[in-house]
């Protein structure tokens, strides 16, 4: 674990805390500190479906799967989660 600083112009020092792994794992991790010093930032993106797919399956066998492609199209590495609900019949 490292703990550090950096200095912007714009945004002057910035602490972080990093924690390098070379393989995922699940970790937990306890850091307390005062709250008026701490700001948590998050990086959101927009993205754009290309392409989806679904072999044919029996409703409620849960065996289905669908493939879907998105594309980032914001300006930040992002990763997407899909979710469907309410499906009809005829997915292509």
């Amino acid at each position: 674990v490292k703990l550090g600083a950096q200095s912007d112009k714009s945004a002057g020092v910035t602490r972080f805390l990093a924690c390098p792994l070379t393989e995922r794992q699940t970790t937990l991790m306890r850091l307390e500190a005062r709250a008026e010093e701490v700001m948590f930032v998050t990086n959101v993106a927009s993205g754009r479906v290309v392409g989806a797919t679904a072999n044919a399956f029996e409703a409620l066998s849960g065996g289905g799967e669908v493939n879907v492609v998105v594309v980032s199209t914001g300006r930040v590495v992002a990763s997407f989660a899909i979710g469907l609900v309410n499906c009809s019949g005829g997915l292509a």
